[in-house]
């Protein structure tokens, strides 16, 4: 795992050992943070009810877009092989029954692509995604309260992707090119995280949350590859792949944001990461690592 990838793991289990120290000495939110709050009973009951808030129902669901600033880059011994970067687009749905929590989202880009052809010729291109993920999550609420302030989770996602590298142009050279090929990702993955929810006077909510987890089982399924060609620049040679399984590694999120009714907008940081792969008919996939930042616009009701 690079430094990179070390660093993140890192940052998120910072606030992950944050999170769970203060949980720990039982810290609560005072009653100053709870924000206005509905008239006492007229029965003379001193106690007066919740605050009412937004989204926070047994049973809640939440629509939302995201932009992301996405990266890919692949690496052998330490040597970079390829860079991907561009933006990604995401729609997505959530909805929390109780302590069970669920979602699902399609999402697709077209991003820029610079890497080196089998002989080391550098190479121009663009690689297009489309894929879909899946989560289902277990949520424990720390407060007996409404509006539970420190929630821990526990979740098994699911994402599946085509990986499309276009054909290329080789750097100086405008009559030769790089022809392309499909990846077909899918990964497994569990993670825990913690969830922390400030309430502010005028209603308004700050949330954090922050998770960890590991890129359990994947699968990648490369489509045919050239080998050769002739010199008219005609392919004579394809090695016809076998599945290829990159080794286990880290995967962390986190996600900053604001709540004001049952408008949602947030900051999103994620990373997954892969190591090599055995050799499979002569391919094999390299240390992998995959880096998602952007913003976060939701409805919940």
């Amino acid at each position: 795992m690079g430094q990179a990838s070390f660093g993140i793991s890192c940052a998120a289990l910072a606030v992950l050992g944050a999170f769970a120290a203060q949980a720990a000495i039982g810290q609560e939110v005072g009653p100053a943070a709870l924000g206005p709050t509905q008239p006492f009973l007229e029965s003379g009951d001193p106690t007066p009810p919740p605050p009412l808030i937004y989204c926070e129902h047994s049973v809640e669901a939440t629509w939302y877009t995201r932009f992301d600033y996405f990266s890919w880059n692949e690496q052998n011994g330490g040597d970079r092989l390829l860079d991907e970067s561009g933006t990604l687009y995401t729609f997505g749905y959530q909805r929390r029954l109780g302590s069970k929590r669920f979602r699902l989202e399609l999402f697709d880009g077209v991003v820029d692509y610079s890497g080196a052809t089998q002989s080391g010729a550098p190479v121009e291109s663009t690689t297009a995604y489309i894929g879909a993920r899946g989560e289902a999550e277990w949520v424990w609420d720390f407060d007996i309260r409404p509006a539970a302030s420190t929630s821990l989770v526990a979740g098994l996602g699911t994402r599946i992707w085509i990986r499309d590298l276009r054909d290329g142009t080789i750097v100086g050279n405008r009559t030769d090119y790089a022809e392309g090929y499909q990846e077909t990702w899918w990964t497994i993955y569990p993670y825990v995280g913690l969830e922390k929810k400030w309430l502010l006077d005028g209603g308004e909510e700050v949330f954090l949350s922050a998770r960890l987890g590991v890129t359990a089982v994947t699968y990648v399924m490369p489509s045919l590859v050239t080998i050769a060609k002739d010199s008219d620049g005609n392919a004579i040679g394809y090695i016809d792949p076998a599945p290829l399984f990159p080794s286990a590694n880290m995967t962390s999120q986190i996600e900053l944001g604001l709540r004001y009714g049952p408008l949602i907008g947030s900051a999103f940081f994620e990373s997954m990461t892969w190591q090599e792969s055995a050799v499979a008919r002569g391919l094999y996939q390299p240390d992998s690592r995959m880096m998602t930042i952007g913003l976060k616009l939701g409805l919940c009701f």
